[in-house]
């Protein structure tokens, strides 16, 4: 397996001429294939504002909430005569933002959950962004290559690298409907991400448990209208209360 990437031999290839270029007029002109330059953590940032209704993970507002409405909202879907769907990957769009359908041998990512999102694929690189909008559930994965090259799936029109992927992250999030259910209606904390050392409100009194993707208590803390963010490593956890309803929470 051999990376790809921009390879000169060595040789400085030069300056672009920008005599002619007007800043502004063409944004994809230093940008990378999609024109999105941005890591893992910065993807989760844009993911958060989405799920959260406008608001960065820091409570920022950065897109008003009937802006972030018209994204999720569904505006194409494929009928079978009225576009491409991709190889059956792509059928249907909110704005600029894929919906998945769940579609057999098609788009599907975590089969209980409604998801969207955008996967990516260019130079070596194949990467997925999904999220639940509800259950506030998601994946970030980037890859620049795989030992024996890239095949399609077995089960859906992703690549098989691609539902390996989101097979175990199905099974570390417990994605079903069952659970999917319980945390849409869910209102233990506000918000439910955040660092470690960061308050949250809470709407009940009560200890915490803090249970990590295997079920095991990692943590507990104490509830009274607020609690910390315990000190834990970033990744999805749950969080239960007596007598309240458990929940996702991502920590940062």
């Amino acid at each position: 397996w051999v990376a790809q990437a921009d390879q000169f031999n060595g040789v400085n290839p030069g300056s672009p001429e920008l005599a002619e270029y007007a800043p502004g007029s063409n944004g994809s002109r230093f940008a990378p294939q999609g024109g999105l330059r941005a890591s893992a953590t910065e993807l989760y940032e844009l993911m958060a504002v989405l799920f959260n209704g406008g608001f960065a993970s820091n409570g920022t507002a950065v897109l008003a909430p009937e802006t972030v409405a018209a994204i999720l909202d569904e505006h194409w879907t494929y009928d079978g005569s009225n576009g491409n769907n991709y190889y059956n990957l792509f059928n249907s769009w909110g704005l600029g933002i894929q919906r998945v359908t769940n579609t057999a041998m098609g788009d599907i990512v975590f089969p209980e959950l409604q998801m969207w999102g955008h996967p990516g694929e260019a130079y070596g690189l194949i990467s997925d962004w999904y999220f639940d909008p509800v259950t506030k559930d998601g994946v970030i994965f980037l890859t620049n290559g795989v030992w024996n090259g890239y095949s399609f799936g077995n089960n859906s029109a992703f690549y098989t690298l691609e539902e390996d992927v989101f097979a175990a992250g199905e099974e570390a999030l417990g994605c079903t409907a069952d659970v999917a259910t319980t945390t849409a209606t869910s209102a233990l904390v506000a918000p439910n991400f955040g660092r470690p050392g960061e308050a949250i409100a809470c709407h009940g009194i009560g200890t915490i448990l803090w249970l990590d993707a295997l079920g095991k208590t990692v943590a507990q803390t104490t509830a009274q209208h607020s609690s910390v963010i315990p000190m834990l490593p970033a990744g999805s956890y749950l969080l239960k209360v007596e007598g309240q309803k458990p929940m996702r929470f991502t920590v940062l």
